[in-house]
């Protein structure tokens, strides 16, 4: 017996920012949750599975129209012609979602109501036992309540939830690994966190993450993975990318003694590396350049960060494997000896010492955006909101000070100005 699970489609998720950015490619990059899906049914007809196993998180709230429901349902009737099964539940986004109820008229789509439940299949042997969340909300413990171990068959829970305790979920449907090992099933179909996991193995609890990544956060390969059981067994588990769009993060440090050049092509040889072997999807990359840099002063310059920037999307454009460039971000630094400077018996010296200090204080930092410098706390926080950055985040403010700091000695010693 063969079965795949997958969770967390977030089918049709609007995808926040994008329209800021004219040159990218939206309609791939809005219909990405589509395709992901897509390639999910076409993997489970090509491998002749018996089921799916869908954790929770269809939607991303309650569909706006019809269309999303309907492009679902017929996903699902190209299951049903080959007679394989989904097992779906609700999650947290999904919970209030009021169109999934025409998905269940589909035979061959089992969803579970919001009490703990047994689908079972004693030709086949197996169980699935689950729960739907009957709100956004859940914060109980739901599995105390699911059933116990069918004996002699392949029993499966089905569970949103954060298991793992990742601070980028909510802490919805908490448990323990102790609690799930404990229903004595053979595996563990869990959604809600993002990121792929095999938590345990014997019994197998199994996150799989998303099927496809929204955004910067989201990055690497999403998907779902194939199990094989035999005799009650977890012979097999492999996890099978189903994503178009990939979303990536480059870092590239820059050393004291690097120049513009240096970096274009240190940059250049990440980008083609990042995108070796993907033919399959679109890669979407975020570049951060941090470091110091001997040419910093130039970088500084906004016609020559614009040339710059350029000049590594001209190189990923020529690419044969489709590349996207997001963004380019520039942390760096004067190749100068700040902590030789902050110890010297000068003014420049006086006034590190002084930063060092407001970026030790916590309290200080704050006060450097207190609402009695209201007018340029309004314009950071329209900048710098739309990056999602926070104002109060002692450690962003700090990033900021210490850039700003160097800006401020390159200046003042005239470094390649």
């Amino acid at each position: 017996m063969k079965f795949i699970h997958a969770s967390d489609l977030h089918l049709d998720s609007p995808l926040r920012g994008l329209d800021t950015y004219e040159e990218a490619p939206k309609d791939m990059i809005r219909s990405a949750t589509r395709d992901a899906v897509e390639r999910m049914v076409d993997l489970a007809i090509e491998e002749k599975v018996t089921f799916i196993v869908l954790s929770g998180d269809l939607a991303d709230g309650d569909w706006k129209d019809s269309q999303t429901m309907l492009w679902l349902t017929n996903q699902f009737r190209r299951l049903l012609e080959q007679d394989i099964i989904v097992y779906t539940i609700k999650g947290n986004h999904d919970a209030q979602n009021n169109l999934s109820k025409y998905i269940t008229q589909l035979e061959n789509v089992k969803e579970f109501p919001d009490k703990p439940t047994t689908f079972s299949d004693p030709e086949n042997k197996y169980a699935i036992h689950g729960q739907s969340y009957p709100s956004r909300e859940v914060n109980e413990n739901l599995v105390k309540e699911y059933p116990a171990a069918i004996d002699d068959i392949f029993n499966i829970g089905i569970l949103h939830t954060n298991l793992t305790g990742s601070t980028e979920h909510d802490n919805y449907a908490p448990t323990s690994l102790d609690e799930l090992k404990s229903k004595k099933y053979e595996y563990w179909a869990l959604g809600h966190v993002h990121n792929r996991q095999i938590v345990h193995e014997y019994p197998h609890i199994v996150y799989p993450g998303n099927t496809q990544g929204r955004n910067i956060r989201e990055t690497g390969e999403k998907g779902c993975y194939l199990v094989n059981v035999d005799d009650d067994y977890v012979s097999n588990i492999v996890f099978v990318p189903l994503q178009v769009v990939k979303w990536e993060k480059l870092e590239i440090k820059s050393e004291p003694e690097d120049d513009v050049s240096t970096l274009i092509k240190k940059v250049n040889s990440g980008l083609s590396k990042l995108v070796s072997g993907n033919e399959e999807s679109l890669t979407v990359v975020r570049i951060t350049i941090h470091g110091q840099n001997r040419e910093y002063g130039r970088l500084e310059k906004p016609t020559e960060i614009e040339d710059f920037k350029n000049s590594i999307r001209d190189y990923a454009n020529s690419i044969p494997n489709p590349i996207w460039i997001e963004k380019i971000k520039l942390e760096l630094k004067a190749s100068i000896d700040i902590k030789s400077l902050k110890n010297s018996d000068t003014l420049l010296g006086d006034l590190l010492r002084l930063t060092g200090e407001i970026g030790d204080d916590p309290e200080q930092l704050r006060d450097l955006i207190s609402d009695d410098i209201k007018t340029f706390r309004e314009k950071a926080a329209l900048v710098i909101g739309r990056t999602e950055k926070d104002l109060d985040d002692t450690d962003l403010l700090k990033y900021y000070l210490e850039r700003a700091e160097s800006i401020l000695v390159s200046h003042i010693m005239g470094v390649d100005q």
